[in-house]
């Protein structure tokens, strides 16, 4: 039925208009509103590792304990993909016993110095607002998640070895980017 439909159709006639998901991420950037929290941030270099899996933080744990230990000031923000209270409690016990008591829960966080572990969903894209540097999860795991929402805040993006799944990243590495 469809190709009866097509015949005859002239396809210099089409015109493209965009990807709906680049559009829609970068859309929500350019009408996100800066928020109070935000201040929290200034002059420090903070690590955003959105999406994370178990996976994905068993193969960041060395590089945290050594950015944590080069940098000053250095910040990590965690979120997992799913902050069941499990995980997002590894997590915390985690960076309290390896990066020290200045590691808290974002829903109990009250603008002090520290780590974090988001332990809510909705904020992820809000945080790269912050980053100075992302890390996508997935990566590790099965499949890269979405790396648009840190790319646009134009902040260099990491990812795991697993990222077949993702044009983007697909397209990000054969520009050496990844």
């Amino acid at each position: 039925f469809l190709s009866a439909k097509l015949k005859g159709f002239d396809p210099q006639c089409l015109k493209k208009i965009g990807d709906p998901r680049v559009n829609r991420v970068v859309s929500r950037r350019q009408n996100s509103e800066s928020k109070d929290w935000e201040r929290y941030f200034t002059h420090q270099t903070v690590l955003v590792c959105g999406s994370i899996w178990p996976r994905d933080f068993e193969a960041l744990k060395p590089a945290l304990l050594e950015l944590d230990r080069r940098i000053p000031n250095f910040r990590v923000v965690l979120v997992p993909h799913e902050p069941s209270p499990k995980f997002v409690a590894a997590l915390l016990r985690w960076m309290v016993e390896n990066l020290g008591h200045r590691s808290h829960l974002w829903s109990q966080w009250k603008g002090e110095e520290g780590h974090l572990v988001v332990d809510g969903v909705g904020w992820l894209a809000e945080l790269y607002r912050v980053a100075t540097l992302a890390f996508v999860g997935g990566s590790f795991q099965k499949r890269v998640h979405n790396i648009l929402e840190p790319l646009a805040y134009t902040i260099p993006t990491l990812t795991g070895p697993l990222i077949k799944n993702s044009a983007e990243a697909l397209e990000l590495q054969s520009r050496h980017g990844i």
